[in-house]
């Protein structure tokens, strides 16, 4: 487990290598987009749900959207020290946009590099200018790998990032603010000073100087300035004695509101962590003094239990009303061959999202079917895990089949036959 920012497992580097999902837009049916939902780039099955959308006076959208990956045999195997599921679990995603810095394992700033996270991918931003005013706020101007006609600026000062898009939507990364709990910016800690470079474990609070390792997505404006805002969740955990600083263990998106329009709420849950299930690891534990941290390990410990959608508090009419809620259910349950019952390797599997009316009526679910009974898919044949269909309200139901192929052309073994008579004898 490590303290680095990563992407669905990989490093920022291995995933800015990884082209974006395009996932296909489900139509109001729910069945239309589906011949598309295979991505044929990476042969996995890709489902988007856009649960619900937020709109401003002037047309401004924001969502939650949920996304699944096929891509999950590897994870099905692997003890959840280095694969526990999200908080939507296992092939499930809640996307959300964010910047994020590999430092290399370092503290010298020269070594960094920055990378925008979005759509499964990892852009990688190069540094071209440094502007500096006696009346502005001195800003760094970055382009994207993969080009783009934005304006890119980070604002050290203010630990904030804004992208100008072409349509002149302003996309603004976190920001100073005075709750740490519920900043758009996540922390790290190094010691040394503002220009220390140790940045591994230890306890001692002398030295300690927090460094920002990612900035979420915590504003979408128009150039009129009526702006969508996002807020987040963080854990956050003290290095060393009471003295020290915090950390950011995990952030989870928990609202996105448009004002005078609709507010997202997101209410989490806690992941079941006891002796017979542990849906997550924790990488480094002083057995004598549990609460001594030196690691600044990044793990979830929440998964996703409802999600309210409500009038905005300053709605014309109707403040904070209930509109629709959202029930999510879940099985958590132990596919990995080599370690039936094993307490580490048992996975969350999202079964159904349930929408209520203001007053809990139930409506039609959709609901989701996976390779994860053990009775009959826990076999080396099965793509255990894997999603096998999903049922959708209107009564609609796809199911998926996987196959194992061999690619012709990709065998990396040849045969070299020795000739002549050898001149050197070792």
């Amino acid at each position: 487990m490590s303290s680095l920012i990563s992407v669905d497992g990989n490093s920022l580097g291995a995933q800015s290598a990884t082209p974006a999902i395009r996932a296909f837009q489900i139509d109001p049916s729910g069945l239309g987009g589906m011949t598309d939902s295979v991505n044929l780039f990476r042969g996995d099955v890709t489902v988007p749900i856009e649960l619900v959308t937020v709109t401003s006076r002037s047309g401004l959208e924001a969502g939650l959207r949920l996304v699944y990956n096929s891509n999950v045999k590897d994870a099905v195997d692997l003890w959840n020290l280095e694969a526990s599921t999200g908080p939507l679990g296992l092939g499930w995603t809640l996307g959300y946009e964010f910047i994020a810095l590999d430092n290399r394992s370092t503290g010298a700033r020269n070594n960094d590099r920055y990378f925008l996270v979005a759509d499964g991918g990892a852009n990688r931003l190069h540094l071209v200018n440094i502007v500096t005013s006696t009346t502005t706020p001195t800003y760094w101007e970055f382009e994207a790998e993969n080009y783009q006609f934005w304006q890119i600026r980070y604002y050290p000062a203010e630990e904030k990032w804004e992208i100008i898009k072409e349509e002149g939507n302003r996309y603004t990364y976190g920001g100073a603010t005075t709750n740490s709990a519920n900043s758009p910016v996540q922390f790290n800690v190094k010691w040394g000073g503002p220009t220390g470079n140790w940045v591994g474990s230890s306890i001692r609070s002398t030295g300690q100087v927090p460094y920002a390792v990612a900035w979420n997505l915590a504003a979408i404006a128009t150039p009129w300035s009526e702006a969508v805002q996002f807020v987040y969740e963080n854990d956050l955990l003290t290095l060393g004695t009471a003295a020290g600083l915090k950390y950011t263990r995990s952030t989870r998106l928990k609202q996105i509101i448009a004002p005078t329009s609709r507010t997202i709420t997101l209410n989490y849950a806690a992941k079941a962590f006891n002796n017979q299930v542990r849906e997550y690891q924790i990488p480094h534990l002083n057995a004598t003094s549990p609460n001594l941290i030196a690691h600044q390990d990044r793990y979830e410990t929440q998964f996703l239990a409802s999600v309210e959608v409500r009038n905005a508090d300053d709605a014309p009419s109707g403040a904070g009303e209930l509109i629709i809620q959202y029930a999510f259910e879940y099985d958590v349950v132990n596919m990995a061959l080599e370690h039936p019952g094993n307490p580490n390797f048992y996975k969350r599997y999202l079964r159904s999202i349930t929408p209520k009316t203001d007053v809990g009526l139930a409506q039609p679910s959709m609901e989701f079917y996976y390779h994860n009974d053990p009775q009959t898919d826990l076999n080396a044949t099965q793509y255990r895990g894997a999603l096998k269909g999903l049922l959708y309200p209107q009564g609609g139901r796809v199911d998926y089949g996987y196959y194992h192929l061999s690619l012709a052309g990709a065998n990396r073994v040849a045969d070299i036959d020795t000739r002549g008579t050898p001149r050197i004898w070792f």
